[in-house]
């Protein structure tokens, strides 16, 4: 019989609570815990997961995104990426997987709408669905939120001869953990999003 891995919560202010920056598990009961060890593989936390490939946003719009898709797409064309598969975690967010036939690696695209039918507010659709991937998440290309507030579309002026855009902000994350709960099960990863608005992108591989 294999040990249970040990699992602990925090009380603060009378109440039960996790620390999200530390390794997390889910029990038989589907709730999150902080764990010390899981047999056979070690939970994802932070310090493990490199990247991301950007930080630092210096460009109008969505272009710094589109940089790192464009790179992205052309090194996952040449190095052999051919399976697509897509997973609907809800009705406005999706889960894209490039993967490797070779070496059994995915790059994992997962992406909420900016633009749906009676959305109410940033925050995720009862129901939404936990993404489970093979092996562990290792890299976080980029994680990101495009924001038009008041400020923007009072801004906004027609041009009759040119086609102009609206101004915006790009939130860029430094982390998984900023978005989404990560935890491994078994040799999988699991992955529950927490901080995902219409317009966010979240990128990243798999070893």
């Amino acid at each position: 019989v294999s040990k249970l891995p040990m699992q602990y919560k925090f009380i603060v202010d009378d109440t039960w609570t996790i620390n999200r920056k530390l390794p997390l598990a889910q029990d038989e009961h589907h709730n999150e815990n902080n764990v010390l060890s899981i047999p056979g593989a070690a939970p994802t936390s932070e310090s493990s997961i490199s990247g991301p490939d950007v930080l630092v946003n210096n460009l109008p719009g969505i272009l710094l995104v589109k940089q790192v898709l464009n790179r992205l797409h052309t090194r996952l064309g040449r190095d052999g990426y051919t399976e697509i598969s897509v997973h609907f975690l809800a009705d406005d967010t999706l889960a894209i997987e490039r993967r490797s036939p070779d070496n059994g690696h995915s790059v994992w695209f997962v992406v909420r709408s900016a633009f749906w039918r009676n959305r109410m507010g940033d925050g995720l659709p009862s129901g939404t669905q936990e993404l489970e991937v093979d092996g562990t998440i290792a890299h976080l290309h980029v994680a990101a939120t495009l924001f038009v507030g008041d400020q923007h579309e009072n801004g906004y002026r027609p041009d009759n001869e040119l086609i102009t855009g609206m101004e915006c902000y790009l939130h860029v994350y430094g982390s998984v953990h900023e978005v989404a709960t990560v935890w491994t099960q078994g040799s999988n990863s699991r992955l529950r999003l927490h901080r995902f608005p219409p317009g966010s992108i979240l990128v990243f591989g798999t070893d």
